[in-house]
């Protein structure tokens, strides 16, 4: 839709007519369309569609010499006439019912910045807005967001930013505001998902989200481990006292009468460097069976998880996992991609693809 509630209700015949010819051309195309889209959505149905069948019209529904309709008919007479205490119960929907009081969140972040937006053409005449036009702020909303650090300023930084929506009068008449962009779901399994700008939780933060939920499945214990300490850089350095007191052991133990501690003491001194060269490479996998370590992770993740509730959860999580998995072969990184197809696809954009692999992986 081009044109919203706010906007079309501006638009009358007094209006229309202080357009000129160029003007009402380009918004008559735009009202051409919203009407194309809208009879699209009013020929919608059970049929065509993934409404459900209760939102057929009274006048859409199966006459009442149809079977289906007699037993419908019949079970509702039947219910009618059985007591109220012997009739079964049916359970509610799971979650806030409609009507049910909401709980909204109360407390008041300190803004590291504020985002003033305002839009740059006019939603009727299509003319650009001058600078100096009178705006005025009618809405707004918070973000809270990770900034991923880069090697000139590493690590995570929380950042809080007020953003103020403004509406601007232009010279034409029409009042313009400014609106959060809102990206499309193409997935029908994912139908009751929304993509917009407007969410607290910003992309960084969703991201990061995702990453110890899903790959590492930390507690929040290790959550606060991991944010504040950070892992190690020299592990042969850090861990020198460990290596050189196993080292000692399996020279001791090269000609123990135990086979098969004989047999472990020399296999790790015949090949001394090469087990524990990952420490100079943590990157470096520990075994050769790289196609079923991937797997068991998502499947220890299933069984903690207990599955999915939905099609749409099932959906997203394959997403998920092949993209973390696909960037971690690739020698990549995958959350400041996740971080970017979200504020992307909240915005409208389309998403960027993956990147190639690393050369030499």
């Amino acid at each position: 839709m081009h044109l919203s509630d706010h906007r079309l209700n501006q638009i009358d015949e007094a209006y229309v007519q202080t357009l000129g010819e160029g003007v009402l051309r380009g918004l008559s195309l735009r009202l051409l369309e919203d009407l194309k889209e809208a009879r699209e959505w009013l020929r919608q149905n059970p049929n065509n569609s993934s409404r459900p069948p209760s939102s057929r019209a009274p006048w859409d529904r199966p006459p009442v010499g149809d079977e289906a309709a007699q037993e419908e008919a019949a079970q509702e007479a039947a219910d009618a006439t059985t007591p109220p205490d012997t009739r079964p119960k049916v359970k509610g929907k799971a979650g806030k019912q409609p009507g049910a009081a909401g709980v909204g969140r109360t407390q008041v972040l300190q803004a590291h910045e504020t985002l003033r937006h305002r839009p740059s053409v006019c939603a009727a005449c299509a003319q650009p807005v001058p600078e100096d036009a009178r705006r005025v702020a009618y809405a707004g909303f918070q973000s809270v967001d990770l900034v991923w650090g880069d090697p000139a300023q590493p690590g995570l930084r929380l950042q809080v930013t007020d953003h103020r929506d403004h509406e601007i009068h232009c010279a034409c008449g029409h009042c313009t505001r400014a609106r959060p962009a809102e990206g499309f779901v193409e997935d029908p399994r994912l139908e009751p998902v929304a993509l917009s700008e407007w969410r607290l939780v910003g992309s960084g933060l969703a991201t990061l989200i995702v990453g110890l939920h899903l790959r590492l499945r930390l507690s929040r214990r290790r959550m606060r481990e991991f944010l504040h300490e950070g892992p190690p850089v020299d592990l042969p350095c850090l861990h020198a006292a460990l290596l050189a007191g196993l080292h000692a052991a399996c020279v001791r133990l090269l000609g123990h009468r135990h086979a098969k501690t004989r047999a472990l003491a020399v296999e790790l001194w015949n090949d001394w460097d090469a087990i524990f060269r990952v420490l100079e490479h943590p990157e470096w996998p520990l075994t050769n069976n790289d196609a079923e370590r991937p797997l068991r992770h998502w499947v220890i993740a299933r069984r903690i998880m207990m599955g999915t509730r939905c099609d749409a959860g099932s959906c997203t999580l394959t997403l998920l996992a092949s993209v973390i998995e696909t960037y971690r072969q690739r020698g990549h990184g995958p959350w400041s991609y996740l971080a970017g197809v979200i504020a992307d696809r909240r915005a409208g954009r389309t998403a960027a693809s993956l990147p190639v692999a690393v050369p030499g992986l």
